[in-house]
């Protein structure tokens, strides 16, 4: 369904005098002062949802904030198009719960910025917003005045609920320096079915008497054209303007989503003049009008549907949830079975990536396919960016899985089950939830014609639960103008770490991963009869020792900069830091823990690791086995070489070292990326509207992803996404490879929001 919110336009600009581009960059953490200098409001100005006079305030920040992440995506694009102002002033209009007023304060590096907005109960919200420096004040936003010059108003979906655009604009340009920046977003889309059916209702009875004879259909959901605005702004003296029109699709689930989403924003006007009981009737009349075909629909077709066309400057969408899209894709990749064992000839992610091909074209997307070896498939696509010399970013994603043990399996491994919410199989966490929610949030972007200033790739490739060899290793070696970015966001971040954290939920980020040593170990023992193996060379009987002593070999615990950086910012209780930062107290925790999950993950992050994982040995039952081959994961830490494993491996093996030959079979080097990036507080700031409250913390994967290979390539590349919490850590970690792997739906929706949110706030 499409909802009442399709075209925007934007304005950004800047008086004459206005000094050059400043790097964004974050405020430092300082106390707030008053307020001094800022003009106060009598609040007696007409509220933000109605057309003045007496009303009450019918705006629910619940019921709102049901679709933050769709209502934030302009304002990121808008904010976007301003200059960062280093310890400057900022206002934000029609602030509404404060989200978005943390990140304009975030992002241009303010000292102080102040949120207006006339709503008491929007204001309510924001009163959890406790970052220094940012203050709200109830007020009429027409009315706004500062007795100082401020560097930047901004306003977010606000005007439209005022008379006099051009006198508002002047007033609001009037609160600036001489080198201020105005940025200003508002809706375009009041001929909209959505807006049309509601203004068509407030003209029956018995609501148009109820509301006085006198419907709200003027200035309120009514904007002037984008040319009009450019004309106030230049004759306002601005040197520098930026006035856009775009599109913003959003799929929705039902006409009961439909209805919510306009009883958050637009029917407020009628729920604020219209007794709660007559409220009642007009919304069950409008929600019926939607179900009896009013509502525009197309035929839509499983896969392909959610395109959307600018129509009437609202974006028509395929009556499909994003849910609905995202999860036929992973159940088909999940059906595809691209098994990697390792061997060359395995995986065939050639199925997968003609799948994903065959949902991405018909968008106008650039696509290539690239094969390694016959069936070892890779896919790229491009949505060119307009400025060569911005930022580029890639959303990389996996097809291959590892192979499963049916047996042990409730459900197919390979049947992409919906189960209660879960879509069931191999791969659903590891990784293709995120290979196609990527492509979804790609396809999304591309559908409605975005155009980024970076450019934005998608890459979906073969081999990496092997090494890489036919896949991302390979395209960067033979087609590396294909797939070089400046940001890489691949698998293994965005689920919630069960810390007690004293500033609301942490999301690890992957911002580097461990080291892989693979070796093969061949025990020697002496060939014998299988009837008397008294003092015998048996080499399995030895191979279990080695085993053992191997299990038990306790490296050293390494308090590394990541990690201690990871405990500083998830914000511990004082006591459990120092638990952590202490080698000694760590390895007590992690041997004592309840949360088996935590302590393994604490244990691998801090460590170099050791994991016996197969053994082959013996010919024959009645003989007594001379040779015994066991093949070892080891895990290393940042600057770490292979001799330093030899030794380790030498120390724990012992004085059955002589009976041991070690050949080495793959060797891969720690890699990490930095944190103090745009990247990163891109991914931030959308984890804080998708989540709020939350915060991103910087964590070592102890797996290895393709991410390490774009690394050595120059790129910045983080381990990203976003999980709800119906997938503890616990079992989050044990279905990394493991039994029952499957993925919640909502878990499905967060990661396409969060991959479309981070693309617009980052390349817009």
């Amino acid at each position: 369904m499409t909802p009442p919110c399709g075209a925007r336009r934007q304005s950004c600009s800047s008086p004459a005098g206005a000094g050059g581009p400043v790097p964004a960059r974050r405020s430092s953490a300082t106390r707030p002062s008053p307020r001094r200098g800022w003009r106060s409001w009598a609040g007696d100005g007409p509220e933000p949802g109605g057309s003045g006079g007496a009303v009450s305030d019918s705006w629910d920040p619940v019921r709102y904030s049901r679709f933050k992440s769709e209502r934030a995506a302009p304002f990121f694009d808008l904010l976007g198009l301003v200059r960062a102002v280093p310890n400057g002033s900022v206002a934000d209009l029609g602030c509404g719960t404060g989200e978005l007023t943390v990140a304009a304060h975030e992002h241009l590096g303010a000292r102080r910025t102040l949120g207006v907005d006339s709503s008491a109960a929007m204001l309510d919200g924001a009163a959890d917003q406790t970052t220094a420096g940012v203050t709200f004040a109830n007020g009429d936003i027409a009315m706004f005045a500062s007795a100082e010059p401020l560097d930047v108003v901004i306003s977010n979906a606000a005007l439209h609920w005022v008379e006099d655009h051009p006198a508002v604009l002047g007033r609001w340009t009037a609160a600036l320096g001489q080198a201020g920046q105005l940025a200003v977003q508002v809706p375009a889309n009041a001929d909209h079915p959505a807006h049309v059916l509601a203004r068509e209702l407030a003209e029956e009875e018995p609501f148009r008497s109820a509301l006085g004879g006198d419907p709200p259909l003027d200035p309120v959901l009514r904007v002037m054209r984008p040319e009009e605005y450019a004309t106030i702004l230049d004759g306002l003296g601005f040197a520098e303007q930026h006035v856009r029109l775009q599109v913003y699709g959003h799929r929705l689930a039902s006409t009961s989503e439909v209805v919510e989403w306009v009883r958050g924003t637009s029917l407020t006007r009628f729920a604020s003049r219209l007794p709660d009981e007559l409220f009642g009737e007009y919304v069950d009349r409008y929600s019926s009008r939607l179900v009896d075909g009013s509502w525009p629909r197309r035929a839509s077709e499983p896969r392909r549907a959610g395109r959307a066309a600018a129509v009437g400057g609202c974006a028509m969408l395929d009556p499909v949830t994003v849910v609905d899209e995202v999860s036929d894709l992973l159940q088909h990749l999940i059906r595809n079975a691209c098994v990697n064992d390792g061997a060359p000839e395995s995986g065939q992610e050639v199925r997968s990536t003609d799948l994903l091909a065959s949902y991405l074209e018909g968008t106008g997307l650039d696509l290539e396919r690239y094969e390694a070896l016959p069936g070892r498939g890779n896919l790229v696509a491009r949505i060119e960016g307009s400025d060569p010399t911005a930022p580029s970013l890639l959303l990389m994603g996996h097809a291959d899985v590892v192979p499963v043990n049916a047996a042990r399996w409730r459900r197919d491994p390979f049947g992409g089950e919906l189960v209660d919410g879960e879509i069931w199989g191999r791969g659903a966490i590891d990784m293709l939830n995120e290979t196609s929610g990527m492509a979804v949030a790609f396809k999304t972007l591309a559908a409605e014609g975005w155009r980024p200033r970076g450019t934005l790739i998608y890459l979906a490739v073969a081999d990496e639960e092997a090494l890489g060899t036919f896949g991302a290793e390979w395209m960067l070696r033979e087609h590396p103008d294909a797939v070089r970015a400046d940001y890489v966001l691949t698998e293994s971040g965005g689920f919630e770490m069960p810390l007690p954290s004293r500033s609301g939920p942490k999301f690890p980020m992957m911002v580097g991963e461990k080291g892989t040593h693979w070796v093969k170990l061949r025990v020697r023992g002496t060939a014998g009869h299988g009837s008397m193996p008294f003092r015998s060379d048996n080499a399995v009987v030895k191979a279990a020792d080695v085993v053992r002593r191997i299990a038990q070999f306790e490296p050293g615990t390494d308090i590394s900069d990541t990690w201690r950086r990871f405990v500083t910012r998830a914000d511990l209780p004082d006591d459990i830091a120092r638990l952590l930062l202490d080698p000694g107290s760590l390895r007590s925790f992690v041997r004592d823990s309840d949360d088996i999950g935590v302590a393994r993950m604490a244990h691998a992050a801090t460590h170099t690791t050791f994991a016996p994982t197969i053994a082959h040995g013996g010919t024959k039952t009645n003989v007594i086995p001379d040779t015994v081959e066991l093949t070892l994961d080891i895990r290393t830490l940042p600057g770490q070489t292979a001799q330093d494993i030899d030794q380790m491996l030498q120390q724990a093996i012992g004085d059955l070292a002589d009976q041991v030959d070690v050949e080495a079979q793959s060797t891969d080097e720690a890699t990490s990326s930095p944190v103090d990036t745009p990247m990163w507080d891109s991914m931030q700031r959308v984890t804080a509207g998708l989540r709020p409250g939350s915060t991103n913390v910087p964590f070592t994967t102890v797996g290895a992803t393709d991410a390490r290979f774009f690394r050595r390539a120059g790129s910045v590349a983080y381990g990203a996404g976003l999980f709800s919490d119906r997938i503890s850590f616990a079992d989050f970690a044990s279905m990394f490879h493991g039994d029952d792997e499957r993925i919640d739906q909502e878990s499905l929706r967060l990661g396409v929001e969060f991959f479309e949110a981070v693309a617009r706030d980052f390349l817009a």
